[in-house]
């Protein structure tokens, strides 16, 4: 089954309807409107990060993990991030669900939490997740909220996009850099955060919206994805021609049509 499929893309990803190849053809063109060499590949996740500059998880809050156990692929993504690399997670919490390749299905990645409470004299057992189990926000040091905020953005490529809703927040502290943020409750929907040599840009948006907006969101964390690159280069980072790799849960990797360069 494709992406195309609605049975595939919410058994694979989470928070976002926007398609692997949807990212890649926005990114060719902000990138070639900015005037940035790129080229744009689907990765399986057992391949080396090392030679890229940028890895993007299309996924949402999923991403693929093949070992339950080590996590080997969230400790490739930290260790590449940490020599250099700028890692692009597009939606929701960051490693929410891990989706094993061996399985064909997505599982959470927070360790469970058993508990009882008393109610009106019955003894009720409950099973939750917390955030904070989760590996990724506990590699990150990230505090996540669930909220109900409303963010007015403008962009000078895209319409305005009104009334956003925003279902998670990330509260600002230590090194994190806000792109988008609420300056009185001092926490943020979209940041980067600086780590050893690379940077990590998260957003925790929902691009999966009823209002039709998604297509417009996209477009503003691709326009800043493109300017974290260009600043990157400016440090001397990386060389002219950057690739930014789409991580494949399908196991499917390589061009499907010449890069732009």
């Amino acid at each position: 089954m494709g992406w195309g499929e609605k049975e595939r893309y919410e058994s694979i990803s989470a928070a976002t309807d926007i398609s692997p190849m949807r990212w890649r053809t926005e990114i060719l063109r902000q990138a070639f409107n900015a005037g940035l060499g790129v080229r744009v590949d689907m990765i399986d996740s057992t391949v080396s990060f090392e030679p890229f500059s940028v890895i993007l998880n299309p996924y949402g809050g999923v991403y693929p993990e093949y070992d339950l156990e080590q996590l080997i692929s969230l400790r490739k993504i930290v260790e590449y991030t940490k020599n250099g690399g700028i890692f692009f997670n597009t939606a929701d919490i960051p490693g929410f669900w891990l989706y094993n390749p061996r399985l064909e299905r997505r599982l959470p990645a927070a360790s469970a939490v058993h508990s009882l409470t008393l109610k009106d004299k019955e003894l009720i057992a409950y099973t939750y997740r917390p955030y904070e189990k989760i590996p990724f926000l506990q590699k990150l040091a990230l505090e996540i909220d669930n909220c109900d905020e409303t963010f007015s953005l403008t962009s000078g490529e895209t319409k305005t996009v009104n009334s956003l809703n925003v279902v998670r927040t990330s509260r600002i502290e230590g090194n994190m850099l806000p792109i988008w943020w609420d300056i009185e409750k001092k926490t943020t929907p979209f940041f980067g955060i600086p780590y050893g040599k690379g940077f990590f840009l998260i957003s925790l948006l929902w691009l999966n919206q009823t209002n039709g907006e998604s297509e417009e969101i996209m477009k503003l964390l691709v326009k800043q994805l493109v300017s974290t690159i260009c600043s990157h280069k400016a440090d001397k980072k990386y060389s002219i021609t950057e690739a930014v790799l789409l991580m494949s849960i399908n196991g499917k990797h390589g061009n499907s049509e010449p890069s732009l360069n």
